[in-house]
């Protein structure tokens, strides 16, 4: 995600990354804009695979919550059948049976979850990702235009030979830092 830059004239900008990265930018108009659509494209898709990863885990949840299911099932009737058979009594073994049955049923619960939360869940998490990606989509778009409009043109800083190290003091203290920031309302101190 690009976190800040500096301007060195009309047209150059070094940007700086979260992560560390350093670019030299070739840009005519609208570097706030650019900037911040591609910070809006990364921060989309960190929430796609986010909310891809907790679907693929509640999913996991909700097919576990309907195996427990049938295997409660199939225990309930085996215990029955043999504490009807043996000589504890239908009673006793209904009482048991049924202390047994709610006990696993509700570790169950506390493990997996309950059917209707987790097709909610799976829900809301499947239109999030739609909508996610129909944002990418609109945003790659308009960014695509505004870096055709600006001429916008990307060098690793690596590939330059710039070496901020050897700038005079004078020029340095000339340049512009912006520090860019999701909304404008929202300044970070």
């Amino acid at each position: 995600m690009n976190k800040e830059y500096t301007r060195i004239n009309d047209t150059d900008y070094i940007v700086s990354s979260d992560k560390g990265e350093i670019d030299l930018v070739k840009v005519n108009s609208n570097i706030e804009e650019i900037l911040m659509k591609e910070n809006e494209i990364e921060e989309a898709n960190n929430n796609i695979v986010k909310n891809n990863k907790e679907l693929k885990e509640v999913k996991f949840y909700e097919d576990s919550r309907k195996i427990s299911n049938i295997f409660t099932i199939i225990g309930g009737i085996l215990m029955t059948l043999t504490g009807v058979s043996g000589s504890f009594g239908i009673i006793k073994t209904l009482f048991w049976t049924t202390y047994a049955l709610l006990t696993i049923k509700a570790m169950f619960v506390c493990m997996f979850g309950i059917k209707i939360l987790n097709k909610r869940k799976i829900k809301n998490l499947t239109s999030s990702i739609v909508n996610d990606s129909h944002k990418v989509e609109t945003l790659t778009k308009e960014l695509e235009e505004l870096k055709v409009k600006s001429n916008y043109q990307k060098i690793p800083y690596s590939a330059t030979h710039i070496n901020p190290m050897e700038q005079p003091i004078y020029e340095h203290s000339q340049n512009k830092v912006k520090r860019l920031v999701p909304n404008k309302e929202e300044v970070i101190s």
